[in-house]
């Protein structure tokens, strides 16, 4: 996944981690795996968070788990794990007190970028950081989350990978495949 995020000069986070209180008062700590700026409609950008899984990740293959006390559900009332875990996500992301505050975090995190960047050489920034941190654009927050799905190679040799990507559409995820950091598919 590092690698992947490297190679785009858009991602502005990985594994960011909000904490929040849960219903009975505990905190938890929702964690995306990468944070990019995505082009909106002319003068806007849109923050989208990705969850990253590799191929053999359990996450993608088994039901979510039952919730504390029950011994059964009935199937369509179970999705699979990683899918239970982005509709989670997304309900966070698409409060409005939420995408008020990861709006003004991420135009400050845009704003960082640009100010380490001119210290270093190391990775360039990208011209949509360097608007929506100087205010040119308007940063909105897009209310999905996307999957990528990462290092596959027999999986996908094995047509496992495409199935796999059309049951998670049927249940309504938005998925992104890479067959390896350096390939695209």
């Amino acid at each position: 996944m590092h690698k992947i995020a490297r190679k785009e000069p858009k991602v502005v986070d990985l594994e960011t981690a909000f904490t929040k209180a849960g219903e009975n008062g505990n905190l938890s700590a929702p964690r995306m795996d990468i944070a990019v700026l995505v082009p909106g409609k002319p003068g806007k950008a849109e923050l989208a968070f990705c969850e990253a899984k590799c191929a053999d990740n359990r996450e993608l293959w088994d039901l979510e788990k039952l919730p504390k006390g029950a011994k059964s559900l009935p199937l369509p009332e179970r999705s699979t794990a990683v899918i239970a875990q982005i509709r989670k996500y997304e309900q966070f992301i698409q409060a409005k007190e939420t995408q008020e505050s990861l709006i003004g975090g991420y135009v400050s995190t845009c704003r960082n970028l640009m100010e380490i960047s001119g210290q270093s050489r190391g990775r360039r920034v990208d011209d949509l950081v360097k608007q929506v941190a100087e205010g040119k654009i308007e940063l909105s927050i897009h209310p999905h989350v996307y999957l990528l799905i990462y290092d596959f190679g027999q999986d996908e040799k094995e047509d496992r990978i495409k199935k796999k990507r059309l049951e998670l559409k049927k249940e309504g995820a938005r998925t992104i495949a890479r067959a390896s950091p350096r390939t695209s598919s």
